[in-house]
């Protein structure tokens, strides 16, 4: 550390690092690079997307990507209110909103509204996505048949 700089410095780096992550990760939804997007995780990471979508391991991130992401012509991923909380030097808990627009090969366009719970992990090479959890708020329009987590919300 440099004279004069605080402790919390290092963290600003590693908040960045991780934003920048899940960042890496819409952006490689949006340019249909299942590689990229099974590079965000770890080896044996564990991912819950819903029912029909929760095979562990980047490799299946890898697969699952490459078979949804075929489905549409474009997307566009749009991530906002990133919270990171650290539990420890290696380890973190994002959570963070996520607006995804879809342009199916064949129907209509539809947006998703939906939250990232993520646990993400200090690798040698940077931070990567250990755990995943997507849950859903809603689709517009309504998707009958797909199946999300649905996002919890007080009554």
């Amino acid at each position: 550390m440099v004279e004069g700089s605080s402790v919390a410095e290092p963290r600003l780096v590693d908040r960045e690092a991780i934003r920048e992550l899940l960042y890496a990760y819409c952006r490689a939804c949006d340019i249909n690079d299942p590689e990229a997007v099974a590079a965000c995780f770890t080896a044996d990471c564990r991912a819950d997307y819903g029912p029909d979508a929760r095979e562990p391991g980047a490799e299946a991130r890898r697969a699952q990507a490459e078979e949804d992401l075929a489905l549409f012509a474009a997307t566009s991923h749009l991530l906002g209110n990133v919270a990171i909380e650290f539990e420890g030097a290696d380890r973190a808990r994002a959570v963070s909103v996520v607006h995804a627009w879809h342009r199916p090969r064949r129907g209509e366009p539809w947006s998703l509204h939906a939250r990232y719970e993520d646990v993400v992990v200090r690798a040698p090479g940077g931070w990567l996505i250990d755990e995943r959890r997507l849950l859903v708020a809603g689709t517009e329009p309504r998707q009958d048949g797909r199946r999300f987590n649905p996002l919890p919300r007080a009554d």
